[in-house]
């Protein structure tokens, strides 16, 4: 397949050989294509990452899930791929304390970064002169390394990064929040599963004004209250997923459409909900005028079934979770099959 690719595709920007079973040997021929900007080759478990340094002009990486690219094989990659912007490397474990260093003095044009966090701490993250969106995956229970990243972040991103996701296997602690409510430039915030995001961490994200997208998926410590004097902060806020958050009622719906009808606010319309596995009922909105307005007029959308769960892209976060969410999910509650083909996927990635 590769040889001809170099011969007949010499225009060739963007390709995507993610799930193709490639080797080391495979990434030689994708060397020929002198336009190729953009590579997605997620999930080829056995490229260690010898060539990749030849792929001198891409823009834009994915190697999500190559669990056997070597940390040598990154750090030549950094040094010959100077234009790289965006680069995905959850999943990619084989690295030391020599790692984050060799990332921030070669990538200075490295914009969106996603990444499996180490045993090592990952404060130079903040050091990335242009970096705006950032995504970490962390298994390893260390507040500590969380506090000094989130620190720097304040120190020297809080102009600048626009945005953050983090999931973790532990809770943010209130430190953490208070950070990251200081991050004034953020648009879009994802931080599921934390047992310690009540309704005063709520009160202190009303100071993210740029926010426009928050994830609190399975958060179930924050009242209906604390989520609406979010809203009335936040007047960009249009995205907000609460799945999993089975404390949240329909009343909570209705209390949310006249806080959208406020002109004054410079919210994208329509205000999209996201309330799988909550106990918010689409056989009682379907009964209220005022909701039925409400979505007539494009100010609401509310995604009723389950989206996005608990996959990055096709990469396992939690398994512990979805474990305990696929034995919660009964015969009788929507998408409950889809949830138990969904956890099946996430495990089968990891093993």
């Amino acid at each position: 397949m590769f040889p001809w690719l170099g011969e007949f595709c010499t225009q060739l920007r963007e390709l995507n050989l993610s799930n193709c079973s490639l080797n080391d040997e495979s990434i030689i021929w994708l060397q020929n294509l002198n336009n190729l900007e953009i590579l997605a080759i997620a999930n080829n478990r056995e490229i260690s990452g010898t060539y990749l340094s030849g792929l001198v002009h891409l823009t834009e990486l994915n190697l999500c899930g190559c669990i056997h690219v070597q940390q040598e094989a990154l750090i030549e990659m950094f040094k010959a791929l100077t234009k790289l912007k965006r680069l995905d490397i959850r999943g990619c474990l084989a690295i030391t304390s020599e790692f984050l260093p060799a990332l921030t003095t070669f990538c200075r044009e490295l914009e969106v970064l996603k990444m499996s966090c180490s045993r090592f701490s990952y404060e130079f993250l903040a050091l990335l002169p242009r970096l705006k969106e950032l995504m970490l995956l962390d298994r390893i229970f260390s507040p500590t390394r969380k506090t000094r990243l989130l620190d720097a972040l304040v120190a020297i991103k809080s102009n600048q990064l626009e945005s953050l996701e983090m999931y973790q296997t532990d809770s943010l602690h209130d430190i953490h929040f208070t950070f990251i409510s200081q991050i004034r430039s953020l648009k879009k915030l994802a931080i599921d599963f934390n047992a310690g995001l009540i309704d005063s961490v709520l009160n202190k994200f009303g100071n993210l004004k740029q926010l426009e997208t928050l994830s609190i998926t399975g958060c179930k410590n924050m009242s209906a209250q604390g989520l609406l004097n979010l809203l009335r902060n936040c007047p960009r806020l249009h995205s907000l997923n609460i799945q999993h958050c089975d404390n949240i009622e329909t009343k909570f719906v209705l209390d949310v459409i006249p806080i959208l009808h406020d002109e004054s606010a410079e919210r994208e319309k329509p205000f999209k909900l996201f309330v799988f596995e909550t106990r918010i009922a689409q056989a009682q909105l379907a009964e209220k005028a005022q909701y039925l307005e409400a979505v007539e007029k494009s100010l609401i959308k509310i995604e009723f079934n389950m989206v996005n769960f608990l996959v990055g892209d096709g990469i396992y976060l939690n398994q512990f979770r979805a474990q305990v969410l696929s034995a919660n999910v009964g015969e009788d509650r929507p998408g409950a099959q889809m949830a138990r083909e969904k956890v099946c996927v996430i495990m089968s990635i990891e093993n």
